[in-house]
């Protein structure tokens, strides 16, 4: 696979994924602001950290066997 489409490839897998990581940032961080009990704060937060962990190794999944598939089409 030429460096060009590897380089293009992960750019717009990282741009999708920091636009969804920031997107739910900013209505995660929002829910936590207005929480009014410990468990929604809790709550929200660990979603918070569940969603941005699974964004991170969802990305790198999807990268890596996206790799793999063009490897092979040559």
């Amino acid at each position: 696979m030429s460096p060009v489409y590897k380089l293009l490839l992960f750019i717009i897998i990282f741009g999708v994924v920091l636009m969804m990581g920031y997107s739910s940032f900013r209505y995660l961080n929002q829910k936590i602001n207005e929480s009014e009990t410990g468990w929604e704060l809790a709550g929200y937060s660990l979603l918070l950290l569940l969603v941005n962990v699974g964004l991170l190794l969802g990305g790198l999944f999807v990268l890596i066997k996206s790799y793999g598939f063009l490897a092979d089409a040559e």
